[in-house]
């Protein structure tokens, strides 16, 4: 913000209009409507030898008038011992017209000329007059509880300071997160809406402090809990932020709901690989088993390339076996067929030596689509061997939907045709 001059100020100080003159308060008010009336008022504000109820009225004024550079040009020019009384009076405007009835306007100014002081607040010492509370902390309090009670407003009647009201509670965070921390965190435990949430949640996450981010993190879970099953994508990023691992386990509980927006379901899935990664084994198994056709089950075919990427081969079988034979698949065209290929060849193949006892004693898992799995991956990554490890499943009359875009076909008669390729090749070589 553009400061007055100081040398400007101190010409205005010693050449004042009124010198050893008596001022009274109808002379300052009328100071507010004649031309360089803001000099006079600053002059008389640094005026150590006036009258301190003088004097504040001059500052009332001055903020009346939203001047805030002659206010802070007065306590940049100000001795030691006026620097002092100036900063107490300053810090009781402030409290004084944000708690009292006071126009907008001057609340404003009131707001803006705070976000300044608070760069001087470790010289407030002392207690109140009359109430014994430190003067630094009530100041901070008071600004604090007026900025959020304007956040809480609709965006039209909200208020305007000459600083954006985040920057100023920003400010309050630097200087004393002690005290503006928990307020913001109380508020935020009070948001109705996800995008109040959400900017109280950015305001604290610029204070490092363990214990602020341990009530963020309590805050978001409990507005996640109140909408679930409508968690917004931008509260479920705040939540992986966090880095609570609370928070990134109900994100990957959620990613198993249909109901939860599918947005906020994969960055619920993404968080867990790239944060609980092994952690996640036990919550990504759960969403194996989940059934979600209304969305083509798109997170159990995530969750298995997890599996795969955290559990490797030692979990591969129980990966398999985890998905459900009672569920549904992909029954049109060759998209089931599609989906295990892209597993076997992207997941299996560079470690087919690791997995290939796994899939040997899963061909004949009781689990029709754990034998599918394993049946395929035989096929493709040991097709020498295929013929022999796929005798046993021509028997099998198992269905297999989505497998052949030409006609139905079992799981049996598919290993019959591995064979019969397989014999026919030999026979032309």
């Amino acid at each position: 913000m553009k400061r007055t001059p100081v040398t400007t100020l101190l010409l205005a100080l010693a050449v004042g209009p009124f010198g050893g003159c008596a001022v009274d308060g109808e002379d300052l008010a009328a100071w507010e409507n004649v031309a360089e009336g803001e000099g006079r008022l600053a002059a008389y504000l640094a005026d150590g030898q006036r009258p301190v109820e003088l004097r504040a009225q001059a500052l009332s004024i001055l903020l009346k008038m939203r001047d805030i550079d002659h206010i802070m040009g007065v306590l940049e020019v100000a001795e030691p011992q006026q620097r002092t009384i100036l900063l107490r009076m300053y810090a009781t405007a402030i409290v004084t017209v944000l708690t009292k009835m006071y126009s907008q306007s001057e609340k404003e100014a009131a707001a803006t000329l705070a976000y300044d002081i608070f760069e001087h607040v470790d010289e407030l010492t002392g207690g109140t007059d009359g109430t014994g509370e430190p003067r630094d902390r009530l100041l901070v309090d008071t600004v604090v509880e007026w900025c959020l009670e304007e956040l809480g407003k609709p965006s039209a009647k909200r208020a305007r300071p000459m600083r954006k009201i985040e920057d100023i509670l920003l400010a309050a965070l630097a200087v004393r997160p002690a005290v503006a921390g928990p307020r913001i965190a109380d508020k935020m435990r009070a948001a109705q809406t996800p995008e109040e949430l959400l900017a109280l949640d950015l305001l604290l996450s610029k204070v490092r402090d363990p214990e602020i981010r341990a009530r963020q993190a309590e805050h978001l879970l409990g507005f996640a809990r109140r909408v679930h099953p409508a968690v917004p994508p931008p509260v479920a990023q705040a939540m992986v932020n966090n880095r609570n691992e609370t928070l990134l386990r109900y994100l990957l509980d959620a990613a198993r709901d249909p109901r939860v927006p599918p947005g906020t379901r994969e960055i619920g899935l993404i968080a867990a690989r790239d944060h609980l990664k092994a952690e996640a084994l036990g919550g990504l198994f759960l969403l194996l088993a989940a059934d979600d056709p209304k969305h083509r089950n798109i997170m159990r075919l995530n969750a298995l390339d997890l599996v795969w990427d955290h559990g490797g081969s030692a979990r591969l079988a129980d990966a398999l076996r985890a998905l459900p034979p009672s569920g549904t698949w992909w029954p049109a065209g060759v998209q089931f067929r599609v989906n295990v290929d892209a597993f076997c060849d992207t997941r299996l193949a560079p470690a087919r030596d690791a997995v290939r006892p796994v899939l040997e004693r899963l061909v004949d898992d009781p689990n029709w689509v754990t034998r599918t799995y394993a049946m395929r991956c035989v096929e493709r990554l040991y097709p020498a061997e295929a013929p022999l490890l796929l005798a046993p499943l021509v028997e099998d009359e198992t269905p297999l939907p989505g497998w052949s875009a030409e006609a139905d076909v079992t799981i049996g008669q598919h290993a019959q045709a591995v064979i019969d390729a397989a014999e026919a090749a030999a026979e032309a070589q």
